[in-house]
């Protein structure tokens, strides 16, 4: 991908749950573009900081989301970095109402129900369910303070 979209790919190693809980991964994820920011390595002199794009892939979609939101609420303090959008793929969300496709794959081989509640119990903040803005990002109209915990 790098070589075919002429691009730097920054990979973020985020700290992990349960050991420590949402909100450290999003953190972790800002911290690396203020990282980026300050950064006189001098690979990153090929990048086009005018051109960032956040991403992620399942659970790193729903962090490239979260981070994108706190990213957004920063946007002066992480210039020159201009976040010009979020590449979700296959983002991990979930309320408590069961989806469609949640429904239909109770029983997946891979990936069955209880291991994805066990999941988000193990990552969201103690005492919060899958209807928490980390989780389920339409919950209550959605993203409203992009800086709350």
């Amino acid at each position: 991908m790098v070589n075919h979209t002429q691009s730097v790919v920054v990979s973020v190693e985020y700290r992990l749950a349960p050991e420590h809980r949402l909100p450290a991964a999003y953190e972790d994820s800002v911290e690396a573009l203020h990282w980026i920011r300050a950064s006189s390595d001098p690979w990153l002199r090929h990048a086009d900081y005018s051109r960032c794009y956040v991403m992620g892939d399942s659970a790193g979609g729903n962090i490239a989301y979260n981070a994108g939101l706190r990213a957004a609420a920063e946007v002066d303090r992480i210039k020159p970095l201009k976040i010009q959008g979020l590449v979700l793929i296959q983002p991990f969300f979930g309320g408590t109402k069961r989806t469609p496709s949640e429904s239909r794959l109770a029983e997946d081989k891979v990936i069955p129900l209880p291991i994805t509640d066990l999941m988000w119990n193990l990552s969201l903040p103690v005492g919060v369910d899958r209807d928490y803005v980390y989780s389920n990002p339409v919950v209550d109209g959605g993203a409203k303070d992009f800086g709350s915990d």
